[in-house]
């Protein structure tokens, strides 16, 4: 299923949460069922999954856990504009999807440490100043 997926930068701690979703949807019935990841390496399919009445993926958002890329914090925020119910033989297709996030600054998960500074090159100064006078 497509997903569309961006990474959006963030403070040095807290994360993104969702706020509001809107959308309006279309469904397709279809003809056939859709084939599932594997076949190609001659994996049978699991017959029971075919009639499962429920909607993949369940979360249309999905906001994963906060990274630091050279010095950045980052989230993942992705988007699922099409749904799956197997049972039914159906698509759902997302359509004027609003999705409205919210900084949560109470989320601390992988935080952006404060720098620890290296102070030995302004102690040997300071130790040349005083002890090594020429």
């Amino acid at each position: 299923m497509p997903i569309f997926s961006k990474l959006i930068n963030l403070p040095e701690n807290g994360n993104f949460v969702l706020e509001d979703l809107r959308y309006d949807y279309e469904e397709i019935k279809l003809e056939k069922n859709i084939i599932p990841v594997g076949w190609e390496d001659g994996v049978s399919s699991n017959k029971n999954y075919y009639e499962e009445n429920e909607w993949f993926p369940e979360k249309i958002v999905r906001i994963n856990k906060p990274i630091i890329m050279r010095g950045c914090r980052f989230a993942q925020i992705s988007i699922s504009p099409v749904k799956y119910n197997p049972g039914l033989q159906k698509l759902r297709i997302l359509k004027n999807i609003r999705a409205e996030f919210k900084l949560d600054r109470s989320i601390n998960e992988n935080p952006i440490m404060k720098k620890s500074y290296n102070l030995f090159p302004e102690v040997l100064k300071i130790l040349k100043k005083k002890y090594c006078r020429l």
